[in-house]
């Protein structure tokens, strides 16, 4: 069978149409910049089990966790951004990894604070239930 001029005209034309709605909708899009609180909340519980091997029961400073978290994701343009400039040093992931884990949002965040700033744990019953 042979196409007519006008037929492939309008295949191209709903082909176009189609990719032009696959290209609005593409998942990759629909990403912001950065990561969210909830997609590193997300990152969090999905690496958990990799977390506790690597910290134990050790205290360890949020810097720790902002590099496991960071080596378990790919960084986005947004996360390095500096949204604060009176916070030269506090990135977007700082900010939002150190949001994420607050317990007055998360009460069952496996992460807890301990008594020295700036320090965590994991919480043991967190690791129980695993």
């Amino acid at each position: 069978m042979t196409f007519t001029p006008e037929q492939i005209a309008a295949i191209e034309q709903i082909v176009d149409a189609k990719l032009a709605a696959m290209r609005v909708r593409s998942p990759s899009s629909s990403l912001k910049r950065w990561h969210t609180t909830p997609e590193i909340r997300q990152l969090i519980t999905d690496n958990l089990p990799q977390l506790i091997a690597w910290v134990g029961d050790d205290e360890f400073d949020i810097a720790v966790l902002r590099h496991f978290l960071s080596r378990k994701t790919t960084m986005r343009d947004g996360d390095l951004e500096i949204p604060n400039p009176d916070h030269q040093n506090i990135t977007r992931w700082d900010a939002q990894v150190l949001s994420a884990i607050n317990p007055a949002v998360w009460p069952e965040c496996p992460i807890i604070p301990s008594d020295k700033r700036r320090h965590y744990r994991l919480n043991p019953a967190t690791q129980l239930s695993l």
